[in-house]
């Protein structure tokens, strides 16, 4: 599997890292770890994303060993990345690593990137943004910025899949709550 993730093709080498993520064996860890890290990196976005969920497993499985490898913080430099599936399995790992720290210019970035989503991605991103902006103190949005949420998302109202609409229907109600107020965010 070590050697699969080297592969040409990156189907074989997502494969790889996925086979090697599902034996949840101790020692089949310390043989994921460094194909994990390159994987990270990959130019392939499917590579990538696949990579991620790795992560969010080797986490679940022995956090001590993923912290110890900095997956937390090579995940995080992954919000950057362009592609919209590859955002979403991010933004998804680092939720449930509890380190997601979202303030207004993540969350317009990331609603940025619904166009492009599946319904997954889209769902994943929309409920990230609702839980970043309803906690914590320092999440700040002002009127400007609530209507440009508003807008940005509004088309997801339309959405055929009932995830994506209750999603987005809690993301209006906390921005309709917020302007009720006049308090920032």
């Amino acid at each position: 599997f070590c050697k699969d993730t080297e592969h040409a093709n990156p189907l074989v080498r997502a494969l790889a890292l996925r086979t090697m993520g599902c034996i949840e064996v101790a020692q089949v860890l310390d043989y994921l770890v460094e194909p994990l890290a390159r994987c990270l990196e990959d130019e392939h976005p499917y590579v990538r994303r696949t990579a991620v969920l790795g992560v969010a497993k080797v986490w679940d499985l022995h956090r001590e060993l993923a912290a110890e490898q900095g997956f937390p913080a090579m995940v995080e430099t992954m919000l950057a990345d362009s592609n919209p599936s590859v955002l979403a399995n991010v933004v998804s790992c680092l939720g449930e690593m509890g380190a997601l720290d979202m303030d207004a210019a993540l969350a317009l970035r990331l609603l940025g990137a619904l166009g492009e989503a599946n319904e997954w991605g889209q769902m994943t991103l929309l409920e990230a943004v609702t839980r970043g902006l309803a906690v914590g103190a320092n999440k700040q949005l002002t009127a400007l910025e609530v209507e440009a949420t508003a807008e940005r998302t509004l088309p997801r109202l339309q959405h055929g899949s009932p995830g994506v609409l209750l999603a987005e229907v809690n993301l209006l109600l906390l921005l309709l709550e917020c302007r009720e107020c006049g308090e920032e965010v």
